[in-house]
């Protein structure tokens, strides 16, 4: 990369309140990301609302701050309108940038708002270059990517990286953990953190918090424009904080990296010139600040999985703060400094148990017997201790010398004064969807996972097989089939490196159709494969497909072609009833797939403190916790059909052959499932989710 190549990555803070965001914009952000009182993936947060954020985008811009507004949920069709006027009020505010999850609605954004910038949330999984449209402005990155990969995706894409804050423990955006396990989507911004709980007695799913501080020198050498800070939750303690260091160490970090550059670029210019003779800068974090990053807010650091790094702590899933020491015969050495009035935690473990954790703020510290206000690293100290016992470890959790500056006040303008556009002149965009009725007969499409299943399915003539393109039968299976289509399905995480290695495959194979999970494979295909018109295509759950835009979406990618995407599982039957096009499949059985993530679990199943097991499937270096108990709809298939659903998808590991007979019976009229529902669950189906 060249000297003229090298970009400084702007600096991106939360805003979860009013505090946190002065917190930003006065110590040294360049842009802030805030959410609004609808649509976005910290509902809980305090956020803004559409009065108040023209306020907030005079005050960035007047400290030259950009500023980016979140409406990265899943959208229903009932709130579609909402959404858009949400749009139309940030297309107003003069907002910098909306960042969204859904992005079946970029053709809509972009007819009505052609000016306001798009950036793609993390939430929608881009896991390779062809996963990011061509019309957005930006694309937020997984945190699983790797350092070639940022650099890879960034070559062609405006790119955001998260550098700091808390982790998912999944592939954000395909996480229904929260959801069918707890009735809580994640997917529209109302997380239960069901990976923060305790699994075969410890915190096995509980991840560490993202420091990238000493790597920022790579992170710009990957080429990204945005560096972004995880904490709409957090306080404005933590966001100042962050704020004010990250700033310190992108700037020496920058000249790091162009020093470094300069270096190279003149070596090759200048053969005789040894590049291991020239001093390069060190880079290197003082002690102090990270201390200071410690004290905001950690669960323990981790560099993530940019840098190989383990993501998971088992201990307890909270804030650790700045570790001191251990208590021994009533007194702790210091392995940091300590001052009266500074918040500490003490940790009492037992054996066998949860340490109980008890806050405190040091009211006395005594050094050699003599009070003092004040002690340093390595002193041997007594201080005022409630609730402890011998070898409890003690963290400081708030420091008196870490103080927040806020800056100015944010005051509230009369509209009037902002020079705004008319605000009773929004557009009012309605999407002027077409009704679609589905006139095929009920049809089975089954997924398998052999060469024997997929036989036995053929005999009971299901309308359509999926077996996995890495199967080793998938090559052969084909051939033998006499009665049921044949579909390859693909896996949900693909990296650039991967797409051509799939398509040659899927040549090879050539099934009657595909089933693809991943966006960016969908996309890579309409570009590569001429043949891909003449094949069947359908979307897998992992498309996450939630509303009539989506639908329409993916109808009009490849004309005459009908796309079917299985239809989301976190969907009620009152809400696939709403549809206006009901060609879509929908998920009636089988295992659903909770989390993927690229940390390994080293068990068969998790097993939660209600004693459900969620069973752990590992592949091609992926792990998948599935679903304690498997989806069964059964019966209430029927009241699908009586909509006008039309497709079902079953994903069979056993009784294969019992299974879709059932569901034969069942479409017929003539299947009592009383003796069998109750070892299965019904979903989403008749609770849907908030």
């Amino acid at each position: 990369m060249g000297q003229n190549q090298i970009k400084k990555p702007e600096l991106l803070l939360p805003a979860g309140n009013m505090e946190c965001l002065r917190a930003a914009v006065n110590n040294g952000a360049d842009a802030v990301y805030l959410g609004l009182d609808k649509f976005n993936a910290r509902i809980s947060a305090d956020n803004f609302n559409e009065k108040n954020i023209y306020f907030i985008v005079d005050y960035c811009h007047k400290h030259s701050v950009k500023v980016y507004v979140t409406l990265n949920t899943l959208i229903k069709n009932k709130e579609i309108d909402d959404y858009f006027h949400l749009v139309a009020i940030c297309n107003v505010a003069g907002v910098d940038a909306i960042i969204i999850q859904d992005v079946c609605f970029i053709p809509h954004i972009k007819k009505h708002f052609p000016k306001l910038s798009i950036h793609i949330s993390t939430q929608a999984t881009s896991t390779n270059s062809y996963a990011v449209p061509k019309e957005v402005d930006r694309v937020v990155l997984p945190r699983e990517l790797s350092i070639e990969e940022i650099t890879n995706i960034s070559k062609e894409h405006d790119t955001e990286v998260f550098v700091h804050g808390a982790l998912c423990l999944c592939y954000s955006g395909q996480c229904l953990f929260s959801s069918i396990a707890g009735g809580r989507s994640g997917n529209r911004g109302r997380c239960a953190q069901p990976c923060r709980q305790k699994y075969n007695n410890k915190y096995i799913l509980s991840t560490k918090d993202l420091c990238l501080l000493s790597k920022l020198p790579e992170l710009i050498s990957t080429g990204v424009s945005s560096l972004k800070v995880e904490g709409r939750l957090r306080s404005p303690l933590y966001v100042a904080t962050v704020a004010k260091i990250y700033k310190k160490y992108l700037n020496l970090a920058y000249d790091l990296v162009l020093t470094n550059t300069k270096i190279k670029s003149n070596t090759k210019s200048d053969p005789k010139l040894n590049p291991k003779s020239n001093t390069k800068p060190i880079f290197k974090i003082n002690e102090r600040d990270m201390d200071d990053l410690m004290i905001a807010f950690n669960r323990e650091f981790t560099t993530g999985f940019a840098f190989n790094d383990s993501i998971v702590d088992s201990k307890m899933p909270m804030n650790r703060g700045l570790f001191l020491g251990i208590i021994k015969d009533g007194k702790i050495k210091l392995r940091k400094d300590l001052r009266i009035g500074d918040g500490v935690s003490i940790w009492v473990e037992e054996k066998g148990k949860d340490s109980i954790v008890h806050g405190n703020t040091i009211g006395y510290i005594k050094v050699n017997g003599n009070k003092t206000s004040f002690a340093k690293k390595d002193d041997l100290v007594e201080i005022n201790l409630k609730k402890t016992k011998e070898g409890s470890s003690i963290y400081k959790t708030s420091s008196v010398d870490l103080v927040v500056d806020l800056g100015e006040e944010i005051i509230s303008h009369d509209l009037g004064n902002l020079n705004l556009p008319n605000l009773s002149d929004l557009p009012d965009i309605k999407m002027d969807l077409e009704s679609i009725e589905n006139k095929d007969p009920p049809k089975l499409f089954v997924k398998v996972h052999s060469k024997k299943s997929a036989i036995e399915m053929d005999n009971e003539h299901a309308d359509i097989i999926y077996l996995c393109i890495y199967n080793e039968a998938c090559e052969t299976v084909k051939n033998v089939l006499k009665n049921s289509l044949f579909f390859v399905s693909t896996p949900r995480i693909i990296n650039d490196s991967e797409l051509p290695f799939i398509l040659d495959k899927i040549k090879k194979i050539n099934p009657d159709g595909l089933l693809i999970s991943n966006r960016g494979l969908l996309s890579y295909l309409l570009e590569n494969y001429k043949e891909l018109k003449q094949k069947k295509i359908h979307l897998d759950y992992s498309f996450n497909c939630f509303n009539d835009i989506d639908l329409d979406y993916y109808q009009q990618l490849i004309p005459n072609v009908k796309i079917l995407p299985i239809i989301s599982p976190e969907l009620s039957l009152f809400e696939l009833k709403k549809f206006k096009n009901k060609n879509f499949i929908s998920f009636v059985h089988g295992d659903i797939i909770l989390m993927t993530t690229k940390e390994k679990i080293n068990a068969p199943d998790i097993v939660d403190e209600e004693g459900r097991h969620f069973k752990i499937i590992r592949r091609r270096g992926y792990t998948y916790i599935l679903n304690n108990i498997p989806l069964g709809l059964f019966n209430k298939t029927n009241y699908l059909l009586d909509a006008g659903i039309k497709y079902f998808f079953l994903d069979l590991k056993k009784d294969d052959e019992k299974f879709i007979g059932i569901y034969k019976d069942i479409l017929k009229g003539q299947f009592d499932d009383k003796k069998i529902r109750r070892k299965y669950t019904t979903g989403h189906f008749n609770r849907g989710v908030d």
